[in-house]
């Protein structure tokens, strides 16, 4: 299980980023320790540049997860009115007049239906499910 863990890990978070970003690090270290290019900053530089960035994700990561509730929740409505509207209305010459509309039985054609849209919500489960190598997903 930990070795499953590990490997999903090493996956998803070792991407071109994560190597860029650490490979600048190491070497602008390296050069300001062997060419002595460092300089004294004040704590006030460094922790806006440290903390804007931060906050400043962080409150993005919020707006996409809510953009993407919206998004999820419209989905499920419209998914659950067309199984309803295929379950609920009668099709012509379907039912006798004297007959309540709402009592229909499920048909295979209502059963179909549902498994189309279970079909349908699955494959958008396995499409947001992808992982994903960069941002460009949430642009």
């Amino acid at each position: 299980d930990y070795h499953a863990h590990g490997q999903v890990a090493w996956q998803l978070l070792i991407t071109f980023d994560l190597l860029f970003y650490c490979s600048l690090i190491t070497t602008t270290t390296v050069c300001s320790y062997y060419y002595g290019t460092a300089t004294n900053l004040g704590w006030t530089f460094i922790s806006f540049i440290v903390v804007f960035p931060i906050t400043w994700n962080i409150s993005e990561a919020y707006k996409r997860r809510e953009s993407a509730l919206v998004c999820l929740a419209r989905f499920k409505s419209l998914a659950l009115n067309i199984y309803f509207a295929h379950r609920d209305w009668a099709c012509p010459g379907s039912c006798e007049k004297d007959e309540n509309i709402l009592d229909v039985e499920e048909s295979p054609h209502h059963e179909r239906v549902r498994q189309v849209l279970n079909q349908l919500s699955g494959y958008l489960g396995d499409y947001l499910l992808v992982p994903c190598t960069n941002n460009t997903r949430h642009l």
